[in-house]
């Protein structure tokens, strides 16, 4: 039956003619009961709708047969003319000519197609696993002893989107298999890899042609209070305490979320809300609107995120462990965004009426003090922010009530509006600018010409030239060029700004500062960028750009500067872990060998699942390296750079040639043959990738080496030739993120094992 909110819907939509019976489960189930395929349906149910107005609305459909068996289908609505173009297609016809009985079904009168899974054209590989076995299906991907007692059955299906089945043996579940869209492989699979480098999960095996993984079943018990018959909201500070332990992870997945991508999840759910409830888009419009102003003063530390954590996704095992589940969205993002995904959930779950609210509010006090119990001191700060992220996660969930297809979908809608009001009500913060403003406020000389011209002491009659934006990472960092024309001057001014969301970096401005204050300025044969102020409130510092070039446009195998280049930059690099005032503002951070090795396990774990073909060697080389390791007395601590490679070095192309150090952030206290066995690692590592010989610029890293060891008497030369490989180890890992890097796994893997080999015979060779 229809609601009034459905038959407002279909009047306003005539483009979609089936739209109407999608919307109306009785009229469909009767219509459907006409056609021989579906007369003996007893019952319909829709289990997921996706609605593009006036272009198409695709329902996901449980199909119930007089003697109780299950089947699913799907039914997609199209405009007219796109139901004739897509019903013509030749792949369909063939189907229905041979009468497949799994053919998809026309009703032209509603232009609307109905299609078996098997037939989904954008999940292609089904047909295996419905018309034969999952034997077939798993073919490649498991020895054929392990998949020839397998059964399956579907746990969720969203048609052209992703599918989901459990495999099972005659011992029990065994494995979930997954498929995708081809667009979101790359984010699931790495989730996976994500997943099982931590310990959540294992990855059996994948097939990216087919967009294809499997990983193994993990049993336990569902946290979520629609899953679980005894559900204790009492109990759950211990996934608080777990989810804090994995925002603390040193691992860094390439996507990110930022405020910019919220605000913009907020803008896509009013545009289908404007189109379904009308009466709730000026609402939730006032509502997005003040969130949107307030969130960038709610900037936090940037973590790993699971970026859509539930209690769904929590498994309590057998041996009281917690698991969690479907990592495709992790990102590095505000790991206020976990929480309130959380909370925003159990919110709508009372809507729903599966919780009450003092049980909701109990759940979610108890995972909020675990939470805050193991998190650190800079987010239990950033929890005073968290309402105004619940607010905005709960208006993210505004349509999911239409596309669960809830009778009460209406009112529970407005009882979501209602509650983020509250939420907003609650956080009782004063509206400032869209966080999409603070970027173009940063090079608006409108906004920022008389504070800097005010912070770098400049006279009145200075003028603004121009700003350049010439790195951004959205929701992170900006590095920002300013010029300015200085009276009596014919060249302009340029100064660089770094920009940090969370706040200008005064640490990194400390150190650099000191290093210039302690000799490490443009007198000397190596120095830093001129530091010059600090703009707190635009989260800015300023330095003077310098006129010299990268190092690694420098590096090329035919340049007869290769060596004393090496000397120049193995003599800076000493000369920088000696300063004393360095080594003062950097005490507060040590960073240990051990530090190293669980880094290049996290890495080179990674590397094994994604490159399945070489993971017995992969493993073998994480051994090796963690036996070197623990092998190495390492030299007195120095402050080290912790991030030292080609990038961070710049040459003055007038001689002497004098070198420049970049990017202090990490700094910190540790063992100086780091710093030496990273940079080696890089050198070899761009000689192969660039011009396919790790040896091309050895003469280089001699004279570095050298040098360095000549100014650094605690260090010894197989010290430095050990971190290298750890180093080179890790560049196995970084060659699975980078396109351009791939074709070097292999040669690198070849090169480490070498490398060990050397290292376990005591060989004194640089290499």
């Amino acid at each position: 039956m229809l609601l009034d909110a459905d038959i407002t819907i279909t009047q306003s939509d005539t483009a979609l003619p089936g739209l109407r019976l999608l919307l109306d489960t009785e009229t469909l189930l009767g219509t459907l009961r006409r056609l021989p395929r579906f007369a003996d349906t007893r019952a319909l149910s829709v289990t997921y709708l996706r609605y593009k107005p006036r272009t198409s609305c695709v329902a996901g459909l449980e199909l119930v047969s007089a003697a109780g068996e299950c089947c699913h289908y799907y039914a997609n609505a199209l405009t007219t003319e796109r139901f004739m173009q897509t019903w013509r297609r030749r792949r369909y016809q063939k189907l229905v000519k041979t009468e497949d009985p799994f053919a998809p079904t026309a009703l032209a009168a509603f232009a609307l197609i109905l299609f078996h899974p098997l037939n989904d054209p954008v999940i292609s590989h089904l047909r295996p696993l419905y018309q034969s076995s999952a034997t077939n299906m798993l073919s490649g991907l498991l020895p054929p002893a392990q998949t020839s007692a397998i059964t399956w059955r579907l746990l969720r299906y969203k048609p052209e989107r992703r599918f989901i089945a459990a495999l099972d043996t005659p011992e029990g579940h065994y494995a979930v298999l997954r498929c995708c869209h081809p667009s979101a492989f790359d984010g699931m699979l790495a989730g996976a890899t994500l997943s099982a480098s931590m310990g959540h999960t294992r990855i059996l095996g994948h097939d990216a042609g087919k967009r294809l993984l499997l990983t193994q079943w993990q049993a336990g018990d569902i946290l979520c209070p629609e899953q679980h018959p005894q559900w204790q909201p009492n109990a759950l500070g211990p996934t608080g305490e777990a989810l804090a332990k994995i925002h603390q992870s040193a691992l860094t997945p390439q996507a990110r979320r930022t405020i910019t991508d919220e605000i913009q999840a907020l803008q896509n759910v009013l545009n289908t809300l404007s189109f379904i409830s009308p009466a709730q888009a000026t609402p939730f419009r006032q509502l997005a609107q003040r969130i949107a102003q307030a969130l960038p003063q709610c900037e936090s530390t940037t973590t790993l995120i699971h970026g859509d954590f539930s209690l769904d996704q929590v498994v309590h095992a057998a041996d009281r462990s917690l698991c969690f589940l479907d990592w495709d969205h992790a990102a590095c993002g505000s790991p206020l965004l976990d929480l309130a995904t959380l909370q925003a959930r159990l919110e709508l779950q009372v809507i729903e009426q599966t919780v009450t609210q003092a049980q909701a509010d109990k759940a979610v006090s108890c995972f909020l003090s675990g939470y805050a119990a193991q998190a650190t001191p800079e987010i239990q700060q950033s929890l005073a922010h968290l309402t105004w992220y619940v607010a905005a996660r709960l208006l993210c969930l505004a349509t999911e009530p239409f596309r669960k297809r809830s009778p009460r979908w209406p009112e529970q809608i407005a009882a979501l509006l209602s509650r983020a009001a509250h939420y907003i009500a609650q956080a009782q913060t004063s509206a400032i600018r869209r966080p999409a403003d603070r970027l173009l406020t940063l090079t608006d000389p409108s906004y920022v010409a008389n504070p800097m011209r005010q912070a770098l002491s400049l006279p009145e009659d200075a003028q603004w030239l121009n700003a350049e934006v010439i790195r951004h990472k959205p929701g992170r960092r900006a590095l920002i060029a300013y010029q300015w024309a200085l009276p009596g001057q014919t060249a302009p001014m340029t100064v660089l700004g770094k920009y940090r969301a969370k706040g200008a970096d005064h640490a990194s401005f400390a150190k650099q500062r000191a290093l210039w204050q302690s000799g490490f300025d443009t007198s000397s044969s190596v120095s830093v960028p001129e530091p010059l102020a600090i703009m707190a409130a635009e989260h800015l510092w300023l330095q003077r750009k310098v006129s010299a070039q990268l190092l690694t446009e420098l590096l090329r195998p035919a340049s007869h500067d290769l060596p004393v280049l090496g000397e120049k930059v193995g003599a800076s690099l000493a000369a920088l872990h000696r300063s004393q005032a360095l080594r003062e503002l950097s005490s507060d951070k040590q960073w240990t060998l051990s530090d190293e090795a669980t880094v290049l396990r996290q890495c080179l774990t990674q590397a094994a699942i994604l490159r399945p073909q070489w993971a017995v060697r992969i493993k073998q080389v994480l051994d090796g390296c963690e036996r070197l390791a623990t092998s190495l007395v390492p030299s007195a601590s120095t402050a080290i750079h912790r991030d030292f490679y080609p990038d961070q070095v710049m040459i003055y192309a007038k001689p002497p040639h004098n070198v420049v150090l970049l990017d202090f952030d990490l700094c910190c206290i540790g063992c100086p043959a780091i710093d030496a066995g990273n940079y080696l690692a890089h050198i070899q590592e761009l000689a192969l990738r660039q011009f396919g010989d790790i040896q091309v610029l050895s003469v280089h890293e001699t004279a570095f080496i050298q040098a360095f060891l000549a100014h650094s008497p605690t260090v010894s030369a197989p010290e430095i030739q050990a971190l290298t490989t750890l180093s080179l180890a890790r560049h196995i890992f970084l060659s699975t993120q980078f396109s351009q890097r791939t074709p070097t796994t292999q040669a690198l893997l070849h090169i480490c094992e070498a490398r060990l080999r050397t290292s376990s015979g005591q060989s004194s060779h640089y290499l």
